[in-house]
């Protein structure tokens, strides 16, 4: 849809946040987050089910759904029901965000709604943040363009690389074409498997026929079973070829011949309605040379490949950006080839650097302790399936990469590390030495030692003293004698204490 006509060029509107805020749990305005939320102990809705854990709020009034109820589900993304595992990831976030919630609840009885609601969802989005950065990003460019765009998560500490000057919003290039890498990976079928992780034979859900048809969740074990299957099989090879589920079915109404759509046409066009310039323009600006003929490419490019672009295009320069950047040899420990790794590497640095709630970020005002962040990096999308599927209990540690008897085996889920939320009850005091001081007040310790307890602990700093004598006056020479901050600013002044302590004892 066109945006605006009135301040410049035409340009399309973005219709979700560029952050990475888990607006897909939450929404991206106002008015779809009260639609998601319970308004009772920080709760998301949710549709409870007999014996299972609760699913996403129905809906009937989702215009694409063709499920045979007539309804589909509601998330933060209006693409939630698009297919059944994509709707089976947002359901374990919205189920993660209750789980906190009532954990919340229960450590801070004193908490509204409202209070627990917005510190649930900011844990949540630091644990999607976490995943993604962590777990996701290198294995899509692999370590050394991780390493190259500055994507590297820290160990510990806070991140100090925050610009408020640089620009977060989403580069067309990423979203029209570099981001659409996915579709190259799509399976036509999804598999089941069991408990005992064994395939459920003839049980396999086509692609194509689960189109906003979400259904089959309802049936018992079935979101469990989807993930397990999709943890287990592997995707498809990302190349210049993309499954007919998609190309040929997408969307597709069974009852209307050919009513299927391309992806892959449709990234094309879309990247051209969006005034995408071709692929060589971006070999050049992501340090490859510009190719002037077709051969030019074959350091990136198969030669196999290169010669169905040349029977494709005219001239290099007419390649599109999704067909040549798909068509790389992809990176090495990565999926994707140079010119995809580069658009999405800037575009992940941007995300992280022009954030100021970045959830490593080390803003006094807004910024987890250094103890929360701790528990915050501990944490991996294989626990948050544990803790939220039905009847997962065992998983390989690496959820995105295949299981593996030794290089990545199932584990129990008791053996994986938890958050560990004991550390978000409320202080209401501290206690320095002797001295209780409540939140949000300041007490002198000491005569030149002041604390202030905050909400992640005391925090003291020394005294500047004007005038010693004063002091002295103020508080017993021994209180003074003690206090190592006195020593180091009134040293000449010890002397007086002294001679008067001998001659008192005298």
């Amino acid at each position: 849809m066109p945006g605006q006509l009135t301040l410049g060029f035409r340009e399309q509107m973005n219709q979700i946040t560029s952050f990475a805020d888990s607006s897909n749990v939450y929404g991206s305005d106002v008015c779809e987050m009260r639609e998601l939320r319970q308004f009772r102990g920080g709760r998301l809705n949710s549709t409870n089910i007999r014996g299972a854990k609760s699913l996403l709020p129905q809906t009937a009034e989702n215009q694409e759904c063709k499920s045979p109820s007539g309804l589909c589900f509601e998330a933060g993304d209006a693409r939630s029901s698009e297919q059944p595992v994509l709707t089976a990831v947002h359901t374990l976030w919205m189920r993660e965000h209750n789980r906190i919630c009532d954990k919340l609840g229960r450590l801070n009885p004193q908490w509204n709604d409202e209070k627990i609601y917005q510190e649930a969802r900011r844990i949540v989005s630091a644990l999607m943040a976490h995943i993604t950065w962590n777990e996701f990003i290198p294995r899509v460019l692999g370590w050394n363009a991780v390493n190259l765009y500055e994507l590297n998560l820290l160990p510990e500490g806070y991140y100090r690389g925050y610009d408020e000057t640089c620009n977060p919003t989403i580069l067309n290039e990423f979203a029209s074409a570099a981001f659409r890498f996915g579709h190259s990976l799509v399976k036509p079928n999804f598999k089941r498997m069991d408990s005992e992780f064994s395939e459920v034979k003839g049980r396999d859900l086509k692609l194509s026929d689960m189109f906003f048809n979400t259904d089959k969740l309802y049936e018992p074990g079935m979101m469990d079973d989807l993930v397990r299957g999709v943890s287990t099989t592997s995707m498809e090879t990302l190349d210049q070829f993309i499954s007919d589920e998609v190309t040929n079915h997408l969307f597709e109404d069974k009852n209307v011949p050919y009513s299927g759509m391309d992806l892959a046409a449709l990234n094309i066009q879309r990247a051209r309605d969006h005034g995408i310039p071709g692929y060589n323009h971006y070999r050049a600006i992501c340090n490859l040379t510009r190719a002037e003929r077709f051969e030019g490419l074959k350091r990136e490019i198969a030669p196999p490949v290169i010669e169905r672009l040349r029977r494709t295009y005219s001239h290099v320069d007419d390649i599109d950006l999704f067909s040549g950047a798909l068509s790389e040899t992809p990176l090495h420990g990565g999926l994707v080839g140079p010119t995809f790794a580069c658009i999405i590497g800037i575009q992940f640095r941007n995300l992280r650097k022009c954030d100021r709630f970045w959830y490593e970020g080390g803003n006094p005002l807004i910024r987890f302790t250094e103890a929360q962040l701790v528990e915050i990096r501990k944490i991996s999308l294989a626990k948050i399936t544990c803790d939220n599927c039905d009847a997962v209990s065992h998983i390989q540690r690496a959820m995105f990469d295949v299981p593996d008897p030794f290089l990545n085996p199932r584990v129990p889920c008791s053996a994986l590390p938890a958050i560990n939320l004991d550390l978000w009850k409320e202080r209401v005091s501290c206690t320095v030495g002797n001295v209780g001081i409540e939140i949000g007040d300041a007490k002198r310790i000491s005569p030149c030692t002041m604390c202030t307890c905050t909400k992640e602990g005391p925090v003291c700093q020394s005294l500047k003293i004007e005038n010693c004598f004063h002091l002295a006056q103020a508080f017993s020479p021994e209180a003074i004698l003690k206090d190592h901050v006195c020593k180091v600013q009134c040293a000449f002044a010890f002397r007086a204490f002294k001679v008067a302590e001998e001659e008192r004892h005298l």
